[in-house]
């Protein structure tokens, strides 16, 4: 009778990886090996093929051929780092042309990239004032029941953060808008720069519809206005976060949300807003159809919840 091979448990590590389409294999003890993912081993790994190896519970890595090491955040670093060095411009015309409002300066800019592995587009997202590279987000395509759908979703095991933090500035007096994830962001990014009311505005990405717990001290003593998308995510994006900062403690000056006129599609962003009317038009029409928020802190803890470093290994 022939004997069963051990099934091999893919652990968290392994799924990190694999997410970003590094293939590792089992190999004796608690060591996983592959082929180095990094450009300039790729090119001249064909005679020792196997030259990458993680450790399995620890997550920990390194390279025998160039002598890369770390942990996953230097991981994600390094491989960013050689994805946006492999983007070209026609990329980002490429990725304009199907995310329509959004130009391909505004994705140079905030250095989208594409992957030399699975040619899939990949959105960094960093800690506030760019200090430290906290995820790297992909946009694929995904089966659901109705069909598949393209996604952004973040690589397992990373927190999730904002889009924009990077280059979020200390000056409160500016209104604070909450967009929903990466497109509508680089949408009203690219807004207040064409308007040039930049100087007035600024805008973050929520990674879903809930605001990571770690930034939610960054919204206090702003005024915010939340710009949901046309349903029922884009409704509980505002609850879930006035319930979060209501439990916390934490007190804008002001929130508004943006509001539908009856009749707007199913759907409807910020960003089918800009494509469908320009800039200027946007812009009056967001700034219009805004409506007062209120917060419970009727159950807010007794403490303030204060700014959280993000722990990074």
């Amino acid at each position: 009778m022939q004997k069963l091979q051990p099934r091999f448990n893919e652990t968290g590590h392994a799924r990190m990886f694999k997410f970003y389409g590094c293939d590792l294999y089992p190999t004796p003890g608690s060591q996983l090996s592959g082929e180095c993912p990094f450009l300039d081993c790729r090119s001249r790994s064909h005679s020792t093929p196997i030259n990458f190896f993680v450790n399995s519970m620890t997550g920990l890595w390194d390279c025998k051929v160039c002598g890369r090491a770390g942990n996953a955040y230097d991981f994600i670093r390094f491989y960013y780092e050689d994805c946006l060095r492999q983007t070209t411009d026609k990329d980002y015309e490429d990725l304009a042309a199907v995310r329509e409002g959004i130009s391909p300066e505004t994705f140079k800019h905030h250095g989208v990239c594409f992957s030399y592995i699975t040619n899939e587009c990949m959105i960094p997202a960093y800690s506030h004032q760019r200090k430290k590279l906290i995820n790297l987000y992909v946009w694929r395509q995904e089966a659901t029941r109705q069909g598949p759908v393209m996604v952004v979703k973040g690589g397992p095991g990373f927190k999730q953060v904002m889009f924009g933090l990077a280059n979020l500035g200390s000056v409160r007096s500016k209104k604070l808008w909450i967009a929903e994830g990466p497109w509508d962001f680089y949408a009203m990014w690219e807004l207040f720069k064409t308007t040039k009311t930049d100087k007035h505005h600024e805008v973050l990405g929520c990674p879903g519809t809930n605001i990571p717990d770690e930034d939610l001290p960054l919204l206090n003593d702003r005024d915010l206005i939340f710009c949901g998308d046309n349903d029922a995510a884009g409704q509980q994006m505002v609850k879930n976060a006035c319930k979060k900062l209501g439990l916390r403690s934490i007190r804008p000056s002001s929130i508004r949300e943006l509001y539908w006129s009856p009749g707007t599609d199913i759907g409807y962003d910020t960003r089918d807003l800009i494509k469908e009317h320009g800039p200027e038009v946007s812009l009056q029409t967001l700034i219009k159809n805004q409506r007062p928020v209120k917060i419970d802190l009727s159950k807010a803890a007794s403490a303030s919840y204060g700014a959280v470093e993000r722990a990074i290994p």
